[in-house]
C-alpha cells in the first residue's frame, strides 16, 4: 500500500466504526479523552479534511509593534 492513514483518522474510525468508546480510544492511542472528542467534532464538521494538523501559530501578537510606529522606523 502506498499510503499511510493518519493517527487522527485511525482514532475516529476506531470510535465510529469499531465501536470503541472514546475513553478506550484515548487510552489505546495515547491521547486525551478531550482530544478524541475534538477529533470527532472536527470530523463531523469537515470530514477527513478536518483531521489534518492545524497551525499552532497565534492569530495575533499583543506585543507587536503597531504598524504606524513600524513604518516610521523603516
Amino acid at each position: 500500500m502506498g499510503w499511510a492513514m493518519s493517527k487522527n483518522k485511525v482514532i475516529v474510525l476506531a470510535v465510529l466504526e469499531g465501536g470503541m468508546s472514546k475513553s478506550e480510544a484515548a487510552r489505546r492511542y495515547g491521547v486525551s479523552r478531550q482530544w478524541v472528542h475534538e477529533l470527532l467534532r472536527r470530523h463531523a464538521q469537515a470530514g477527513d479534511s478536518g483531521l489534518a494538523p492545524r497551525s499552532r501559530r497565534p492569530r495575533t501578537s499583543p506585543h507587536a509593534t503597531p504598524a504606524p510606529t513600524r513604518d516610521r522606523i523603516l
